[in-house]
């Protein structure tokens, strides 16, 4: 396929995206999550193939293709050796319709490499955005059979193209996880047709702070790691000296000598040594998806707050409708077109001189420019309130969702998740650097999230603690074979190092108190085995 015709494509499916209308009222419905999984199933084929394509035609690297047009002896005038405009280096000449001709060139080149650039951009994060909303549907609900109890994970049942459960029966019926790390609301502020750029746009002061923050925490990065150590050693073998390279676990990164001396005798020595280092990676590593996951929370919890605007402000802001009052003027005049300007020299100028004549005349502002006392009072608050609350509405309640999800998934699950992840190429395991950000989660937007929003969220001390603990435990149980529940183990992990009792943390992760209990014993006999036989079992298991 020709590229501009691949272009040309790629927007028209693009747009045909950005029209349908996603409806998701009856989502617990099993004919909906049909006809909705499905289209969006569809889609993710479809733009996974434009990618693929747009691979084939090197959209990857686009502007590789303006190296070739190159002129030797011509040095830009814009440079700083703007005065060594000929090359009297060399005997070839400057031919001017030439060099005209290659800049025309160039220009169109560059034109097209653009294009292909921001329309594989588009293609890319559209993808994305799609994986998101799908591994909200998995993680939303699973499918139940009538007639046999039988359950499917949504993926699994809509591999196939039949609607029926193994036993032949077609009475199937929605049945919604409440464990489950799922936010469809989010879904209609998602990049679906790429349009990542014009979402951005439309953002205000402190909706772009809320992304940048949200960006800044997903792109944490992990320190590089030792992931191997590589050793040329030389040790007596059969009263011969011998040379032979070894290759040692992480684990010995810092007590090689040991393991070699205890491995090949204290005669042995070390000719040369190299340590492999892991490379730095974020909590989620894919561009695209941490520009896709800031604009849906950003714009969904932005509309949140735009619903409770009036109640949050009534707590902290005296006259709320003077304030309204004095957004509407400002408002109102900044849409205005200027009439004239000679007296001005910007129209910022302009602008100021008639929101200070209106306000004058309202008794918003006295004679000498100065706003009136408590309106003036009331718009630092409303600043203060937008950085250090707004703001922070969107940050936590996805620190929140990762922390959650890491506490109720296995390892294998986050590691090996198969089919889309609400969170797509999120690390399975996460360091000690990266958990510090777990400690930024704020209190105030915690009870916004709770009065506001009815969310099922609570302050947590120690959260990068408790997922430390968590990711240990997962060493220690990893080969025994032990039939866990991770929601309640998660529970169970919090009610042990957290102020929280099991009540508490059984209603957060919408599981029993019973099994939170005997996940507790489990991790107690990890932990802490009291019985010889038990010792013994789990030193069977670590070795």
């Amino acid at each position: 396929m020709d590229e501009s015709i691949l272009i040309t494509e790629a927007e028209k499916y693009l747009k045909e995206i950005k029209k349908e209308i996603i409806d998701l009222n009856h989502i617990s419905n099993f004919s909906t999550l049909k006809v909705v999984y499905l289209r969006f199933k569809n889609r993710l084929e479809k733009l996974q193939k434009l990618k693929s394509d747009m691979e084939i035609k090197d959209f990857v690297f686009p502007y590789r293709s303006l190296s070739k047009y190159r002129i030797r002896g011509y040095v830009s005038p814009y440079r700083s050796s703007s005065k060594n405009l000929f090359n009297t280096q060399t005997n070839d000449k400057i031919n001017y319709e030439e060099l005209f001709e290659n800049n025309k060139h160039t220009q169109i080149y560059r034109m097209k490499a653009n294009s292909k650039k921001n329309i594989f951009n588009r293609v890319k994060s559209a993808i994305s955005s799609h994986k998101i909303a799908i591994g909200y549907f998995e993680e939303f609900a699973v499918i139940k059979c009538e007639k046999c109890s039988k359950t499917y994970r949504v993926y699994d049942f809509f591999k196939s193209c039949d609607d029926k459960c193994s036993c032949s029966s077609k009475t199937l019926s929605i049945e919604v996880l409440e464990n489950g790390v799922h936010r469809l609301e989010v879904i209609n502020y998602l990049p679906l047709s790429g349009n990542y750029m014009v979402l951005l746009s439309l953002l205000n002061d402190w909706e772009r702070e809320s992304f940048k923050k949200i960006l800044k925490y997903l792109k944490q990065t992990k320190n590089s790691g030792v992931k191997t150590v590589s050793v040329m050693i030389k040790f007596k073998k059969n009263d011969r000296w011998v040379r032979k390279r070894i290759n040692l676990d992480s684990e010995y990164s810092e007590s090689y000598e040991d393991k070699i001396r205890e491995d090949y005798g204290s005669d042995v020595r070390i000719e040369l040594l190299q340590f492999h280092r892991s490379k730095p990676t974020s909590i989620i590593d894919e561009k695209h998806t941490r520009y896709a996951l800031a604009l849906g929370y950003a714009g969904y919890c932005q509309k949140l707050i735009d619903e409770n605007k009036k109640s949050i402000f009534s707590r902290y802001i005296k006259n709320f409708e003077t304030l309204e009052e004095y957004d509407k003027i400002v408002a109102d005049v900044d849409n205005s077109e200027p009439k004239l300007l000679f007296e001005f020299d910007t129209v910022e100028e302009w602008k100021e001189f008639e929101i200070g004549k209106i306000l004058k005349n309202k008794c918003l502002m006295d004679k000498k420019g100065n706003i009136n006392h408590t309106l003036s009072k009331d718009i630092k608050t409303r600043e203060k309130l937008e950085k250090n609350l707004f703001a922070q509405v969107a940050p936590t309640l996805i620190l929140w969702d990762i922390f959650k999800f890491h506490m109720t998934k296995s390892n294998d699950m986050r590691k090996r998740y198969e089919g889309p992840s609400p969170f797509p190429s999120l690390r399975g395991y996460i360091d000690r650097r990266q958990r510090e950000i777990f400690t930024l989660i704020n209190n105030d937007a915690i009870e916004v999230l709770k009065k506001y929003n009815d969310e099922n969220i609570t302050q947590i001390k120690s959260m990068d603690f408790i997922l430390h603990k968590k990711f240990k435990l997962e060493e220690k149980v990893k080969g025994m074979n032990i039939n866990i529940n991770h929601a309640a183990l998660g529970g169970a992990i919090i009610a042990h190092y957290s102020d929280l009792d099991i009540d508490d943390v059984s209603k957060l992760f919408s599981v029993s108190e019973k099994s939170v209990e005997m996940e507790m014993e489990n991790l107690r006999i990890v932990e802490n085995p009291k019985t010889q036989r038990s010792k013994d079992f789990l030193n069977k298991i670590r070795r």
